[in-house]
């Protein structure tokens, strides 16, 4: 809340990217702790900055942001789980499970939700939902591939020289004494 207070009021999109913007993020979500996932946690920050930015150009409240990167930041959680409905074990889930527990978590805080089950939140209305839904859609669900293989799954590149020699080719073969074949 107090970065959405004191930082979000007045700030254009060109400042979301500002290095104390990002530390203020970084430091909230206590990211970069690990010197083996800087790169994930850099991912993660960059996700959440624009997110504060679309909900900042979309008009959502502090709260209504907080609860959606809440909701975020549980299914980025989730992907990390094993998949129930894959036919091999032990791989993570994918994307329909993951948009299964948005769904899930997005309808618990909604207005419309609220009047039906006591569990329910009622903090998003139903056009909130809309918005966030199409940012979502288009960035994390659009792009999950490439998401879980660097947040989840990442590779670690290993380079090594070697010297190796080879053989001079040999001297191609002269076409001026070919026959052709019919």
């Amino acid at each position: 809340r107090q970065f959405w207070e004191g930082r979000v009021q007045g700030k254009t999109e060109a400042d979301w990217q500002v290095a104390e913007v990002r530390k203020e993020v970084e430091d909230a979500l206590e990211l970069g702790q690990d010197g083996a996932r800087r790169f994930q946690d850099e991912v993660l920050c960059s996700f959440v900055l624009e997110l504060l930015a679309h909900a900042h150009q979309t008009c959502l409240t502090a709260r209504k942001t907080s609860v959606f990167v809440g909701i975020m930041w549980n299914i980025f959680a989730t992907m990390h789980g094993r998949s129930e409905t894959t036919v091999r074990v032990g791989e993570p889930k994918g994307v329909s499970e993951c948009f299964l527990e948005y769904k899930r978590l997005l309808m618990a805080h909604t207005c419309i939700a609220a009047g039906e089950s006591a569990g329910a939140l009622g903090i998003l209305s139903l056009p909130d939902v809309r918005q966030l839904t199409q940012f979502v859609s288009g960035t994390l669900f659009q792009h999950f591939v490439l998401y879980q293989s660097v947040l989840v799954c990442p590779q670690e590149a290993n380079v090594k020289q070697v010297e190796v020699s080879f053989e001079a080719p040999r001297a191609p073969p002269d076409l001026r004494r070919g026959k052709l074949r019919v």
